[in-house]
């Protein structure tokens, strides 16, 4: 399937390979896929705009086993400090881990620095995204990259304190 063809043709099937991935990492990384024909996100915090659909299907490496897409949308990520918009992702939930397609990437004018286990991809001479090689996959570095719609102040209070002891909480009444 040609990952650059209208939206329309999403509606029903989505044929997606999905390379095979190291699941003992955490689920809230991103890996970069060569052999992965679409963007695909396992968060809604990644996305600008989503289209509900049903009856979609990604098709992952192993014949016996289809996930269920609940949406395709726009999608966008910063990354050291480069905002990356990505169209026609479909929103797969039950993905072990969000997958970015280098085929897709490199129809962007992006070029890959590998040193060693480390990669880093640039475009425009900016780093877009940079990480580890591991299992034949690039995995990038979390830290560097998020979501871009905003969360709402209690949740961002939240994950920026933890869990904080009464004393911090006093100096924040």
């Amino acid at each position: 399937m040609n990952p650059h063809s209208n939206a329309a043709t999403h509606l029903s099937t989505v044929q997606t390979l999905v390379t095979s991935i190291d699941y003992s990492l955490q689920c809230n990384q991103l890996a970069v896929g060569c052999g992965a024909t679409h963007h695909i996100f396992n968060l809604k915090s990644f996305f600008l705009s989503i289209s509900d659909m049903t009856n979609i299907t990604v098709s992952t490496g192993d014949s016996n086993s289809a996930l269920e897409a609940h949406g395709i949308g726009t999608a966008r990520i910063l990354c050291n400090n480069t905002t990356l918009t990505l169209n026609k992702c479909p929103y797969v939930p039950n993905l072990d881990c969000s997958l970015v397609s280098l085929l897709d990437l490199f129809g962007d004018q992006l070029s890959n620095n590998q040193k060693g286990s480390h990669f880093s991809l640039v475009t425009n001479g900016k780093i877009l995204l940079r990480g580890r090689i591991e299992n034949r996959l690039m995995y990038v570095d979390y830290s560097l990259l998020r979501g871009l719609l905003s969360i709402s102040s209690t949740t961002l209070w939240h994950n920026r304190l933890g869990h904080p002891g009464p004393t911090p909480v006093k100096i924040l009444q």
